[in-house]
């Protein structure tokens, strides 16, 4: 995990007990520059219920065009970089599924996943 991110987590939910290992924080910070580690996305979409589980259409959106718009995501895909993309709810992901390869998106570089199934994964990206 980057130290931006490792630190984030350490601070806010366990009382700054959290380390990144010195050898991966080398490699981390020679990787992403701290601009470019952590993004957040603000919106006014709804979350619905789709049987058990929620999503929100307008999330599914803005994922499908980071994979269109944003350059070193791209970059990250045309390098053969895995790419995991987390959430929280199942309906969210099978709809995150279904519009990335409705766009063309290479399902042996990104993954969907719900944040408890992807527990202990590791990508390029996440």
């Amino acid at each position: 995990m980057h130290p931006i991110i490792c630190n984030f987590i350490s601070e806010n939910f366990y009382d700054r007990q959290v380390l990144t290992a010195p050898h991966v924080r080398v490699q981390r910070e020679s990787e992403v520059p701290n601009d470019k580690v952590i993004s957040w996305y603000d919106h006014d979409g709804d979350e619905q219920l789709d049987g058990h589980s929620y999503y929100n259409e307008t999330e599914v959106k803005m994922i499908g065009n980071l994979f269109f718009h944003d350059q070193d995501l791209n970059n990250a895909l045309s390098s053969k970089k895995s790419v995991l993309v987390i959430t929280f709810y199942n309906a969210q992901r099978n709809r995150l599924e279904v519009k990335l390869k409705e766009e063309g998106v290479d399902k042996d570089l990104v993954t969907v996943m719900s944040t408890d199934g992807a527990q202990g994964s590791e990508a390029d990206v996440v």
